[in-house]
């Protein structure tokens, strides 16, 4: 069963990475959603909802260097029974954000998340 588990990780990851090939956002978009697959979907978190924030990606593009791109996004994910650290269990969050940057010669990577 875990082999098959793996295979099945492997080919939404893979599949994510050729859809992110559109816009920037919806690379962003990608890139968050594999993240959230390989460290928060594996432990159990169930992710509900993810939607970009025009307004705040706006009011964040005075603090970034020339070049950069930056994308903030806000999700609803469900958290597993067996959490541990400072989310309940059992528990839905809404409003966490994501922030993502990318440089002119790089991919987009989370800088930041879980403030709301």
């Amino acid at each position: 069963m875990k082999k098959y588990l793996k295979l099945a990780a492997a080919l939404v990851a893979v599949a994510m990475i050729l859809c992110s090939c559109g816009s920037s956002i919806k690379s962003a978009e990608s890139a968050l959603r594999r993240t959230f697959f390989w460290n928060w979907t594996l432990r159990g978190y169930e992710l509900i909802d993810l939607e970009y924030d025009a307004e705040m990606s706006r009011r964040e593009l005075y603090d970034l260097e020339d070049g950069e791109d930056v994308a903030i996004f806000k999700t609803t994910f469900k958290t597993p029974h067996n959490t541990e650290g400072s989310l309940s269990p059992d528990q839905i969050y809404t409003g966490w954000t994501w922030e993502l940057r990318r440089g002119r010669h790089s991919g987009w990577k989370i800088v930041n998340y879980g403030f709301g």
